[in-house]
Formats: C-alpha cells, sequence, structure tokens
C-alpha cells in the first residue's frame, strides 16, 4: 500500500479575530482550532483535499471526501493521543425533510436554513443544525443572499456573504476557505427517490442544499475536516497564549490508500464542479 505523509507545520494566526469567531474558536497546536460552542475541533486548513495532494484544486467527490476523512492522522506529542476519528462537517436532525420545491421556505427546512441564515442552533438544541452553517454564520459572521423577512421565505440581500474590511473576505484564521460549496456526511433524502446526493454548504453566500449526480457526473465540492471535541492537552493555556505558542507541535498526515479505489472517486473526468 503506497503511504503519502503530509507534513504541516503549524498554521500562525492571530489571537484577537476581527470576527464574530473571537468568541467560540481557540486556536490549537498543530493548525486546528477548538469551538467550544460545538464541541468540536476544526483543521485550520479548510483546504486539505488540495494541500493533501489528493487533488490539484481541492475538488473531489463526497465518496473521495470521506475517503480523506478516514485516513486523516494527528499524533498530538503533548498528550501523546493519535487521533485517528475525524469526520466531515454534519448537519440535523430533520435531514429528511427536504422538498427541491421549496428552496427558501421560512427557515423551516435544513434548505431553508442554508438560504436564510436563521436558527442554526447547535446538536443539544432541538432545531435543525449545521456545523459548517454555524462556522459561517456564527463564527466568521458571514449574511445570507437570501435573508428571512417577516412572513416570506427570504428576501435577496445584496450584500451577501463573509465580512469584508476593505481587503477581501474575511476568513478568519483558516487558510485555504473557499467560497464554495463544502461536503457534510449526510445523505439527502428526496421525496420522489434516491439520487445518491449529499448535502453540501456554501461559503459564498451561505446556502446549503443536496448535491447530486446529474447525467452521470459526480459533483465536486472542497473538504473541511473536523474531529469530536478538544484535542488540546489538559491544562490548556488561556486562548491569548497560543499566539506564542503555535508551531512545532505534533504531526498531521495523512494515510492515503491505493490511488486505484480513488480512480472512481476523486476523478476529473464526468465530474460536476462546485459550483454547479
Amino acid at each position: 500500500m503506497r503511504l503519502s505523509l503530509a507534513v504541516a507545520g503549524a498554521i500562525a494566526a492571530s489571537a484577537c479575530l476581527t470576527s464574530q469567531a473571537s468568541a467560540a474558536l481557540f486556536a490549537r497546536p498543530g493548525g486546528f482550532f477548538y469551538d467550544s460552542v460545538l464541541d468540536i475541533t476544526w483543521m485550520a486548513d479548510a483546504n486539505y483535499g488540495k494541500t493533501s495532494g489528493f487533488a490539484s484544486d481541492g475538488l473531489v467527490t463526497q465518496a473521495g471526501a470521506e475517503f480523506l476523512a478516514d485516513g486523516y492522522l494527528y499524533f498530538n506529542s503533548a498528550t501523546g493521543i493519535l487521533h485517528q476519528d475525524w469526520r466531515l462537517p454534519t448537519l440535523g436532525p430533520d435531514v429528511g425533510d427536504f422538498h427541491p420545491n421549496l428552496p427558501g421556505s421560512g427557515g423551516q427546512l435544513p434548505n431553508g436554513q442554508g438560504a436564510t441564515g436563521t436558527g442554526w442552533g447547535t446538536p443539544d438544541d432541538s432545531g435543525i443544525y449545521s456545523e459548517l452553517g454555524w462556522m459561517y454564520y456564527a463564527n466568521l459572521g458571514g449574511r445570507a443572499a437570501c435573508e428571512a423577512v417577516g412572513a416570506e421565505p427570504c428576501e435577496y440581500n445584496p450584500n451577501y456573504g463573509l465580512p469584508n474590511y476593505g481587503s477581501g473576505p474575511d476568513r478568519g484564521p483558516f487558510a485555504n476557505l473557499e467560497l464554495a460549496f463544502y461536503w457534510t456526511n449526510v445523505r439527502a433524502e428526496y421525496p420522489d427517490g434516491d439520487y445518491n446526493a449529499f448535502w453540501a454548504f456554501t461559503f459564498e453566500d451561505g446556502n446549503q442544499n443536496p448535491r447530486a449526480a446529474q447525467q452521470g457526473r459526480e459533483p465536486l465540492s472542497y473538504v473541511w475536516l473536523v474531529h469530536d471535541g478538544d484535542i488540546a492537552a489538559a491544562g490548556v493555556p488561556e486562548p491569548s497564549t497560543w499566539a506564542l505558542l503555535l508551531g512545532g507541535f505534533g504531526v498531521m498526515g495523512a494515510a492515503l490508500r491505493r490511488r486505484a479505489r480513488v480512480s472512481s472517486w476523486g476523478s476529473r473526468a464526468g465530474a460536476v464542479p462546485a459550483g454547479g
């Protein structure tokens, strides 16, 4: 088995974030950020499909994204723990309620949640939640292209997207964050058949919707890996001290399996791009 190991140094980030992320995100050694609201750890690299060498631009099929998550390893030298249970972001609980003819739906359905940016909640809430949606709206301060207005499903917002402070969209402390679709690990259930569709969320305008094969072409999206809980060592210093500690802790690696298995997953031929 051919093993490809990507060793990356820590990704430097300001200890004082310029968005809402400072309220919930805390830098961790090795190039990670802990989300204290969702209780998950995000990779600081938001395009692992590219930096791992798996795809030249990072765009992969959903199966390819699951493949990358399954093969990713991180050894925390401070704790002596090998973290291997990485996954794609998730959403729920009412993911089976999608109806393609109700793209807005007043924030009542998962697709409408993506369109309006309302009621994201957390896994502990009773309402619909989305980890990528929480990152976009709550942590990074993004605005929806279709915002909830009164009883109407939503109204077009020309000022959608991540905050722009004059130098382009503010991606917070994350490297390689693409303003396009990212995969989740949740299959979408269509009311009129199984289209092998999976939910995806876009950082262009805060929408999420199922992505399915079109005329035999598998859709492509980006990969952002997360891990349940906080991977930092016990007795974590205050967040303000992490700016001094970032660098040289641990090794990030990806154990990529046989490329032959990938040919049917991440092939560029016959694939639908992330924006499609």
